[in-house]
């Protein structure tokens, strides 16, 4: 396969995840802010949207988002900068991106793919927010599962599809671990039931979650059960699994590129290491994962997606662990 065809496939499976993400954090966030007092905006006056800078929930939300901020903002500025903003992630942005990677692949796409990611497009740049914010967040999210669905039925399972999953699960990957983390900071173990349930929410799997303990939300349960089930879609361990098996197959058998090895890496740190460790040091746990996503997201650059720059990447990357220790 073609190194850019690889790269926007990667990016098509990324940025899709990113705006369900953001689509469905925002949504709920939105009910949370609104059950703790929140006042919502009137829809026939904008200005209103501006009101409510009692606290900076809004401000922790765009930075659980990837927003760089350090002054409180309006629930105004929050909405905009989270759907249409252009200083940090976007709804409008990640959709925008993925129309652009499905039309830079578009023979390596079914049908129905590209017209569901266009469509999704056109929706979502004709929507009018300010008078129905619900109905656009959920059009959002329905729309990415629907090509995901299409993805899953209507394409080869081969390198196409590998290269999708790829973007798709390291980014959810991601996503997952940061809220988690992040939450894990931001509320005090005696934090309302509602505000864990929210995180829960954010990652579709609130009801998941009450089938399996069918008791309340602590952070330890919601730890264990976000960051390293193994039968849930949502937790990350699934999610780095999934993109580890997707690279093998890329690879072929027997090959063990530096994204495997990478990849590797990261599944060990979620099947060895313990929930209770997680919340008693999220900011830790979050950066260990953080440097390796980092580190893969480098590696499939550098062997996929720039192949002539593959053996310059390797004389730069870090000994490992084991390494640097000093000889005795």
């Amino acid at each position: 396969m073609l190194s850019r065809v690889a790269a926007s496939l990667h990016r098509l499976g990324r940025d899709l995840e990113r705006a369900d993400h953001l689509a469905r954090s925002l949504d709920h966030h939105l009910t949370l802010w609104l059950d703790r007092g929140g006042v919502p905006g009137d829809p026939a006056n904008p200005d209103s949207w501006g009101r409510n800078r009692g606290d900076d929930f809004w401000v922790r939300f765009l930075r659980l988002c990837g927003h760089d901020l350090d002054q409180r903002v309006s629930q105004r500025e929050a909405l905009e900068r989270t759907i249409v903003g252009t200083g940090g992630p976007s709804i409008y942005g990640a959709v925008s991106d993925a129309r652009r990677a499905a039309q830079a692949v578009r023979p390596s796409l079914s049908s129905e793919v590209y017209e569901q990611v266009n469509g999704l497009y056109w929706r979502l740049d004709e929507s009018d927010r300010r008078r129905d914010l619900h109905g656009l967040l959920r059009q959002v999210q329905l729309g990415v599962n629907l090509v995901d669905g299409l993805i899953a039925e209507t394409m080869v399972h081969d390198q196409t599809w590998d290269f999708l999953r790829v973007g798709k699960y390291l980014e959810r990957a991601a996503n997952v671990t940061r809220l988690v983390t992040t939450k894990l900071v931001e509320l005090a173990p005696g934090a309302e039931t509602a505000q864990w349930a929210t995180v829960l929410r954010c990652c579709s799997a609130f009801e998941a979650y009450r089938w399996r303990f069918s008791a309340e939300v602590t952070p330890e349960r919601l730890t264990g059960f976000l960051l390293f089930d193994q039968a849930l879609p949502r937790s990350a361990r699934y999610c780095v699994g999934e993109a580890l098996a997707a690279v093998a197959r890329i690879d072929g058998p027997g090959a063990r590129s530096r994204p495997y090895r990478l990849l590797g890496q990261a599944q060990a740190l979620f099947e060895y290491s313990d929930q209770a460790e997680v919340v008693a040091a999220p900011v830790g746990f979050a950066g260990a994962f953080g440097d390796l996503a980092g580190g893969i997201e480098e590696a499939l650059a550098a062997t996929y997606f720039q192949p002539s720059r593959h053996a310059s990447q390797d004389l730069a990357s870090p000994p490992p662990a084991w390494a640097s220790q000093g000889q005795q």
